[in-house]
């Protein structure tokens, strides 16, 4: 019997200052942890195309979370029942990551109908 010992992967969701969401992502990214906004990336120039003031880190390759400081400020959103840092496991991280990406294509393929149906009644 083929024992296997698989680091599990979860994500941690994370409460930013408002309009930081980028700036912290990235300084985290180069600190080696997996970042993501919850955004839509063809609609990256337009700030009300993502969730404000939340990110999801995944700890660096050595297991490490991140700590928050005072020039990279952040607060990790708490699991009451524990009082530690809420966990969102990988497969149901990577679910959310493809219903999010699903509802902000229909949502834009929508809005092109929309103004393809107005633009004919014109």
């Amino acid at each position: 019997m083929e024992t296997r010992t698989e680091k599990r992967e979860e994500w941690f969701p994370i409460r930013v200052a408002y309009g930081s969401e980028r700036s912290v992502a990235q300084r985290l990214s180069e600190s080696g942890h997996a970042c993501w906004i919850p955004a839509c990336p063809a609609a990256a120039d337009r700030p009300t195309a993502w969730v404000r003031s939340l990110l999801f880190v995944r700890p660096a390759g050595d297991g490490s979370l991140p700590q928050p400081t005072p020039t990279l400020p952040f607060a990790y959103l708490r699991d009451r029942s524990t009082d530690s840092p809420a966990r969102i496991d990988g497969s149901a991280m990577r679910q959310a990551m493809e219903t999010f990406a699903d509802r902000q294509s229909l949502e834009e393929l929508l809005a092109a109908a929309l103004r393809r149906e107005s633009a004919r009644k014109q």
